[in-house]
Formats: structure tokens, sequence, C-alpha cells
């Protein structure tokens, strides 16, 4: 398929703000460990390695890793997971936005950046309807596009 998305290591990155996605980092230290929100990173943060598998029989359909945690999407929120299942990200290339958009799969929901004025720290990923502008070509709401920057090495 074209622009189908090697598996790998990459950083994801918002188009709408240009900013890195990456995990909370306030966890508390309980047993189980509880699911962190996958959030847009403050300026500065490092960004982790978020690890892309591509699952059997393809189709753009992939499951994403973040500090060894799975993803996956809870009450409207993205979150990882350090003991749950990962679930199943339809990602596909929009070339017009040289971007591309994670979805449900199975159903009409993204991933969806919040907007820059939503309070820090806690800027975290939500799980929106797709909105495509239907016009030649389809347009995608730059909070629903991600760049995926490989990372080598390591």
């Amino acid at each position: 398929m074209v622009n189908e998305l090697p598996p790998g290591q990459y950083i994801i990155t918002s188009v709408a703000d240009q900013e890195n996605l990456g995990v909370s980092n306030i966890v508390p230290l309980i047993f189980p460990p509880p699911p962190i929100p996958v959030i847009v990173l403050p300026d500065g943060v490092l960004p982790p390695r978020f690890t892309i598998e591509l699952v059997n029989g393809g189709d753009n359909t992939y499951v994403i890793l973040v500090e060894k945690r799975n993803t996956r999407g809870q009450d409207e929120r993205v979150f990882a997971f350090e003991n749950e299942p990962a679930e199943e990200w339809v990602i596909i290339y929009r070339e017009p936005q040289n971007a591309y958009t994670i979805e449900r799969r199975g159903g009409p929901l993204a991933w969806t950046a919040p907007p820059r004025e939503q309070p820090l720290p806690e800027r975290q990923i939500l799980l929106n309807p797709l909105v495509v502008q239907l016009s030649e070509p389809p347009q995608f709401l730059p909070t629903q596009l991600f760049r995926f920057t490989r990372v080598i090495g390591e």
C-alpha cells in the first residue's frame, strides 16, 4: 500500500501546533498501575518513542505502544495501559496534508489534539469523530493530523 507506515519507533507530532506527543508523568505508584494519559507535551519536554507494530493482515492497522504500554481509547480519550491489550488503530497517510490520521479500527473516532488554550499540564489526546471537508482533495482538521518521525538506532 502507498505510504504505509513501516513498523518501528517514532516521535509523533501534532500538525496543529507542531508539538510532540508523550505521556503524562503524573502517575501514582500503585498496583496494578493505572492507565496514563497520552498528551501533547509542554514545550521543552523530551518526547518518548512510540513503537508502531503492524497488525497481522495489515490494511494500515497497527498497535501503538509508548513506554512499553499499550494505547487504548477509554471515555473518548487516549491512554497508555500496562496491563490491558492494545487497541488496533488505522493509520492512514493523507497526501495533500503530508500527514497521517490515527483512527479507531471499525469506528469513526480519531486521535484529536486538544486546543492549545486547554490548561496544562494535561492536554490529553481525545477521540473525536474524524472530520473530512469534502473538497478536492479532501481536507482534514489539523488537530486530527500527525507526523511520524522515524527514530533510528539504539
